[in-house]
């Protein structure tokens, strides 16, 4: 559960808050930009700022995690990439969402993505 808090918060601070792409993180070259665009971004007001809201709720069989952004959201199925032909996970971008759905037992994308409700069994 941890592994998957991590991933969603990530994204929701990386992607949702501060507007993102993950091609940035696609050589060792291109993390030192990054960097400098992280921290140029965190500095902005406007998107430093904002929250992240992380909710946790349970019944008997599900434990709930609940992670809500201030981005204008995502498509799924674009920012997830094509299926590679080894293991039917992710080329390129969508990593994190890919790690998410497969260590979960189900994820829901809500508020065109700017939401992510990820179910545990108990």
């Amino acid at each position: 559960m941890l592994t998957v808090l991590h991933e969603a918060v990530t994204n929701a601070v990386l992607h949702g808050n501060l507007g993102l792409g993950s091609s940035l993180r696609d050589s060792f070259a291109q993390m030192a930009r990054l960097q400098r665009i992280i921290e140029r971004r965190l500095a902005d007001t406007g998107r430093g700022g904002r929250r992240v809201f992380v909710e946790a709720s349970w019944t008997a069989s599900m434990l709930h995690l609940l992670v809500r952004d201030c981005g204008e959201g995502f498509a799924r199925d674009v920012a997830f990439g094509m299926p590679d032909g080894d293991d039917g996970g992710p080329r390129g971008g969508g990593r994190g969402l890919y790690i998410i759905e497969q260590l979960s037992d189900g994820v829901e994308y809500l508020n065109n993505g700017s939401t992510i409700r990820i179910g545990f069994a108990r």
